[in-house]
């Protein structure tokens, strides 16, 4: 072959690598325009589809808005609804959250989560009897959910794991609901931080995230609703005392009148 020849064969060759290399980055680049058009959207799916696995209750999302370029945004209108055997509107309604990821992490078995901050979200808590309530119907379901056996038989996706390295919640109404104590009030919610979940174990499932989230702010939840119970319990036996106290002591007082007079 001369060399012209072959200068010719490595010219097409050349040419054939620039054409593939060129082609590949056309569908890099339309890959990331479909991941960064879609991530919101993406997002929302695997809220409202992950979701009723872990809390065995309806999971909505309104919208998400997460920038792939720096990490942060925020879900609105997430509503968790109640297991079956209640009937207020919901369990949980959280207005606005807003969060922080470690967009290098989103490559790597552990996304890490840097913040996550809920304001002013709002709780009903539906008593029923003494001993049942919506919030600790969806904790025991979050709890099944992450157990090694069930968690073994889920569809959760059990090699992405999670660190969360802030949560915090605050600003929290409370409305209680009960049918033994007719009652229908909101309570405040004292604040709920909670750090470094899934750093000591070099990332936690979603279902445990969710746990180690959910837990103190039912726990917090569930203490200011006893809380107002007793209280309202505790008006209403005085109330009666009051009363009854009232009417013996008419009744006393009629009886003395009544004696005078004769």
């Amino acid at each position: 072959m001369s060399c012209i020849e072959s200068g010719s064969a490595m010219v097409k060759l050349a040419k054939k690598l620039i054409g593939t290399v060129l082609g590949l980055l056309v569908v890099a680049l339309v890959v990331l325009i479909v991941v960064i058009t879609e991530i919101d959207r993406i997002v929302k799916h695997a809220v409202e589809t992950l979701g009723p696995d872990v809390t065995g209750s309806t999971v909505t999302l309104g919208s998400a808005d997460i920038s792939v370029w720096s990490g942060e945004g925020s879900l609105t209108g997430l509503k968790i609804s109640n297991p079956d055997g209640f009937d207020s509107a919901y369990a949980f309604h959280l207005g606005r959250i807003d969060v922080d990821i470690d967009i290098e992490s989103l490559t790597s078995d552990v996304i890490i989560i840097d913040e996550i901050t809920v304001d002013g979200a709002s709780l009903i808590v539906e008593q029923k009897g003494l001993n049942k309530n919506n919030l600790q119907a969806i904790l025991g379901n979050i709890n099944s959910y992450s157990r090694p056996d069930a968690a073994a038989g889920s569809s959760e996706p059990s090699e992405r794991r999670f660190i969360v390295r802030e949560f915090t919640f605050s600003n929290g109404i409370l409305s209680v609901v009960s049918d033994a104590v007719a009652i229908n009030e909101e309570v405040e919610i004292p604040n709920v931080v909670v750090t470094g979940v899934g750093e000591k174990t070099s990332g936690a499932t979603i279902a445990e995230v969710s746990q180690q989230l959910f837990q103190p702010v039912i726990d917090r939840a569930m203490a200011a609703t006893q809380q107002r119970l007793v209280d309202e319990a505790t008006d209403r036996i005085k109330d009666e005392l009051e009363e009854e106290l009232q009417e013996e002591l008419e009744d006393k007082l009629k009886g003395l009148l009544g004696g005078k007079d004769d």
